[in-house]
């Protein structure tokens, strides 16, 4: 017996996959009958995702100081080890 006797619902899509096609082809066709229409928010957003994007990562001056700070209590922790 084969896979397709065994389990006959399996070659049918779930109905998830056909509700999310139908979504993906309604836009579409929106696309093509309306065209893109770019809102004042959409327009935001894109401008937001590009900033996201092309802005370089910023690396804070904090992490620098706290390496220092945690160092030096290490080696003062090791000297007043040593002299008690």
């Amino acid at each position: 017996m084969g896979n397709e006797e065994r389990f006959p619902l399996k070659k049918y899509r779930q109905v998830s996959e056909l509700r999310t096609q139908f979504q993906c082809e309604y836009r579409l066709f929106l696309r093509y009958k309306h065209g893109e229409q770019l809102t004042e928010w959409s327009q935001r957003g894109s401008k937001l995702h590009d900033m996201a994007a092309n802005r370089p990562i910023e690396t804070s001056s904090w992490n620098y100081y706290a390496k220092i700070v945690l160092f030096l209590i290490t080696i003062a922790a090791g000297i007043l080890w040593i002299m008690l």
